[in-house]
């Protein structure tokens, strides 16, 4: 595929990506509830007590420390095998940026988070 090519399959993505987020945000904002909560809650509601602490520990590596450690391994990767220090200022900015764009949306939005109850009844 050509690089204009992707430049514009990408372009597409991101409208649709954030038309998608503009779209939820002022449904999350409406105070309704979203169908896709129902949807997973019944997905999850099923869910055998033994798998518990597996979306515990997949839960809290979506947390800081989580993200940290896995970025700093993927730098740690970037700097040994592939020694792209370009790859390693693009992980770093975009873990950064990322991080302070998901502060902002959840001050945005400020809808709490199911509790663990919720999921597992």
């Amino acid at each position: 595929m050509e690089l204009r090519n992707k430049g514009k399959l990408s372009f597409i993505f991101l409208c649709l990506a954030i038309l998608i987020s503009v779209v939820l945000i002022i449904e999350v904002n409406s105070g309704k509830a979203l169908w896709i909560d129902g949807k997973i809650t019944a997905l999850f509601s099923g869910v055998p007590s033994y798998l518990h602490p597996f979306f515990i520990v997949l839960t809290a590596l979506g947390e800081k420390i989580g993200i940290g450690i896995i970025a700093l391994l993927m730098l740690v990767w970037l700097l040994i095998r592939k020694r792209d220090f370009t790859g390693m200022a693009a992980m770093a900015l975009a873990v950064a940026l990322g991080n302070e764009v998901s502060k902002w949306l959840k001050d945005f939005i400020a809808r709490p988070r199911p509790t663990l109850s919720t999921w597992w009844r």
